[in-house]
Parts: C-alpha cells; sequence; structure tokens
C-alpha cells in the first residue's frame, strides 16, 4: 500500500484491534467474520523473501504489517519512514522493541548474512590477495573500508565505520 492511498485510520484501528504494548500481541476487539473472532489473536505470519519473518493483519481487504499498526496506534499517525525492530527480530512487535528509521539505518540494524563464512558483519575473504576485506552498505551504496590481515581487524573497521554511518542503530554482529 502506497503512502498515497486510503489509509486505516487511528480510530477505526482502536474500534477493531487492541494493542498490547507489553507484549506486543495483537486482538480483535470484535468478530470480523470467519477470519476474526473477539479476543482471538490478529492476523498471520509470512516470512519475507530473504528476510524476518513479520505478522500481517488484514482490515478491509488490505494487508498491513503488524509493526507498522503499533505505530498508528501507539502514536496516533502513520509512520514515515521505516519500523525497525531493535533486536531484528520481525515477530516481536512489543513497543519497546520498535523504533521508526530511514532505510539506511534499518538496513544498518540488519543481523549479517546467514551465508558470511568470516563470522563477522561486512567482512569477507579476499581470495585474490589473501586478506581479509571490509566494506559496508550505506545511502544504498557500497563503501570498500580495506583489506586486513585478520579478520578480527578488517571486523574493527566495520564496526568503527557502522557507528559512524548508523549511530545507534549499528548492528555489527
Amino acid at each position: 500500500m502506497t503512502e498515497t492511498s486510503i489509509r486505516l485510520t487511528h480510530e477505526r484501528l482502536l474500534a477493531l484491534l487492541h494493542y498490547d504494548p507489553e507484549t506486543g500481541v495483537w486482538r480483535w476487539r470484535i468478530t470480523l467474520g470467519s477470519h476474526g473472532h473477539a479476543g482471538s489473536e490478529a492476523g498471520y505470519i509470512k516470512r519475507g523473501s530473504h528476510g524476518p519473518h513479520y505478522r500481517y493483519i488484514g482490515v478491509n481487504g488490505e494487508s498491513y504489517l503488524a509493526h507498522r499498526l503499533a505505530w498508528l496506534y501507539m502514536t496516533g499517525s502513520w509512520p514515515i519512514g521505516h519500523i525497525d525492530h531493535r533486536d531484528c527480530d520481525g515477530l516481536n512487535n512489543r513497543w519497546a522493541n520498535l523504533r521508526e528509521a530511514t532505510h539506511s539505518q534499518n538496513a544498518g540494524n540488519k543481523a549479517r548474512f546467514k551465508n558470511n563464512t568470516s563470522g563477522f558483519k561486512g567482512v569477507t575473504f579476499n581470495k585474490g590477495c589473501q586478506k581479509f576485506q571490509a566494506q559496508i552498505h550505506f545511502n544504498r551504496k557500497l563503501i570498500y573500508l580495506g583489506l586486513y590481515d585478520t579478520p578480527e581487524a578488517a571486523a574493527a573497521a566495520y564496526a568503527a565505520a557502522a557507528k559512524q554511518q548508523f549511530g545507534e542503530f549499528a548492528r555489527v554482529k
């Protein structure tokens, strides 16, 4: 759904659903046909194509990400950018785990890729020169950070760049 589409209002959300900010659980306030019964947990879990699982909640024929609904529920307005899960768990929708973020900040909080062989985020082994290479993505650009003799040295370079670029959103593991 785009920002210009007609969106679910805060008032309608409050009438249909209850959000518990301590647990992140959504429950239907009213019964809506066969899909949502008053008191039952709302939504369904869907795995992203390359990322974590997320909870979606269907309202009026539209599917909404539960963490974006949490923002609307708690603040009264839709988030402008992304909603970041501090712990990288897309199913942990507790209010304390959510924060508004830019695309780059959200990307800075991603865990290292599952196929990573160096053991460190932002570090790969360069076979051509037999050294460890550090690089970071920022604002959708790849920034080369240099070649290092050890993976730990390359990881330190990545960590310094991540803290400089992403601040509190920097995840180095």
